[in-house]
């Protein structure tokens, strides 16, 4: 017996009884009807429909899309489909959003864009049929995609300037250190992302070119008055303590993709461009090193690190303090020796302990806070051989430096342990290698060397075994081959 034929209207206002009425009716008043189980919590798991009556509507449907023509109603119903949606939401939703404002206004588009998906689910599963067929040979939205495109056309472009700007006032009440709704937030923030379809078009153009400018402009308002209020290191520490908040944003409820953009932008904000006035404040670079704030100037690498080409003005002042620090110990040894005697000026170990002394502190300060970062290493190289190739009279460093050694490395000279002597070579060794003249050096040392061991006076062949391996490893074995 062959199957009466389903009349579009007659099926169609079936659908809509017994099917969308239920749907609306449940996304109106939050009430599940009555033939199905009380108790349920979960909007996205609630049971709206008997087992008997889902499949009743779904068997009616996949009946009215495999009629044969012209009682095949599968373009009829998949344009109803959307047409049923669009009237919801026309005289359901917008009237609910009008006049809102701010928070109630995210507060009821999150409700309303919840509710729709329901919606969406829900009308997926009666319209199967279209999906699995209509759809892939038509080539044409599925019926999840449809139904996300009401929402979007139909309600999203009437209100999205006004949530945007809902969302943008919160961020900022957020920034002013006033608690915000995070998870409403992030459901609207999910919301473009959703409506998107599979890709972030839409939060991208609607909220995140929106979101970067006005972040933008309010951290040059923010860091035009850190420059006028406070201190270098305090204004580095706001600049690190914003940066972190910002990552911790978009961590709370921005996508991810967003993260590298907004650390751009306020780099750009809070050091870029304002990296000129930084430095030039009294309590900038020199006065970091001055009072050997390790902490700060850690801090600050790290900022400034994150700035193309950030660094360079820092290395070069780091250069320039450490110029200027070791040639005045340089000036006052040669201002010393005016008046010294003849075996002072040759046997001054002081002089050599003070720049040993002084390499040491720097060099931790470029370990320690800048990371041994290699273009601090380069500037610190680059001050010593300036200061230590300087002109000091008769007895030069390579002199210096060696009868330096010599003390420590004969009979009756320092009383030091091995492992201090050790210590002192190595640090002996880094200095030598700012030394232009490394020849006047090794022709000296070879004299002196000869002497201890031929007057027996060396008081450990292995101290002396190993400030040799020492500058061999510096120099090379061609260097050493003599000694």
């Amino acid at each position: 017996m062959t199957a009466a034929v389903i009349q579009l209207e007659d099926g169609w206002n079936s659908v809509r009884k017994d099917g969308i009425d239920r749907i609306e009716y449940f996304l109106n008043t939050g009430e599940l009807p009555s033939d199905v189980a009380a108790g349920q919590q979960n909007a996205e798991k609630q049971k709206l429909f008997p087992h008997e009556r889902y499949m009743d509507l779904y068997t009616k449907i996949y009946n009215m899309c495999t009629q044969r023509a012209p009682n095949n109603w599968s373009e009829q119903l998949y344009v109803r489909y959307g047409e049923a949606m669009t009237a919801y939401v026309q005289t359901r939703v917008l009237p609910a959003l009008r006049g809102k404002n701010d928070h109630a206004l995210m507060v009821e588009v999150a409700k309303r864009w919840a509710n729709h998906k329901i919606y969406v689910r829900w009308m997926e599963r009666f319209f199967t049929y279209l999906d699995r067929y209509y759809v892939k040979l038509q080539s044409t939205d599925t019926l999840h995609n449809k139904g996300f495109l009401v929402f979007q056309n139909t309600v999203f472009e009437q209100v999205k300037v006004e949530v945007r700007g809902a969302v943008l006032n919160s961020i900022d009440e957020e920034r002013a250190g006033n608690m915000i709704d995070v998870e409403l937030i992030k459901g609207i923030v999910n919301m473009y992302q959703e409506l998107g379809l599979g890709n972030l078009n839409v939060y991208q153009q609607d909220f995140e070119d929106h979101f970067l400018p006005a972040t933008a402009e309010h951290f040059s308002r923010k860091a035009s008055g850190w420059l006028s209020e406070d201190s270098f290191p305090d204004y580095l520490k706001k600049a690190e303590e914003a940066l972190d908040q910002e990552e911790a944003r978009v961590n709370n409820y921005l996508h991810r993709a967003t993260l590298p953009k907004l650390k751009h932008v306020v780099i750009k904000a809070i050091v870029q461009q304002p990296q000129k006035q930084l430095l030039e404040k009294e309590t900038g670079v020199a006065y970091l090193l001055d009072n050997d704030k390790r902490e700060d100037l850690q801090r600050m690498h790290k900022i400034f690190g994150l700035v193309d080409g950030g660094l360079n003005p820092i290395a070069a002042s780091f250069k320039d303090y450490v110029t200027k620090a070791a040639e005045k110990v340089v000036s006052e040894r040669v201002e010393a020796l005016k008046t010294a005697t003849k075996q002072d000026q040759s046997t001054d170990t002081a002089f050599v302990q003070a720049m040993l002394d002084l390499h040491d502190r720097f060099k931790s300060i470029v370990n320690e806070s800048f990371s041994q970062d290699s273009l601090f290493q380069k500037s610190l190289k680059e001050a010593f051989e300036t200061a230590l190739n300087k002109d000091m009279g008769k007895f030069n460093f390579a002199q210096l430096m060696c009868t330096f050694c010599d003390r420590h490395l004969k009979k009756g000279g320092e009383r030091l342990s091995d492992d201090h002597i050790e210590a002192l070579l190595g640090k002996i060794v880094e200095l030598f290698s700012f030394l232009t003249d490394k020849d006047m050096f090794a022709e000296i040392y070879r004299n002196q060397l000869s002497k201890r061991l031929l007057s027996e006076s060396s008081a450990s062949d292995d101290m002396e075994k190993s400030m040799i391996q020492k500058l061999k490893m510096k120099c090379g074995a061609q260097f050493t081959s003599k000694l």
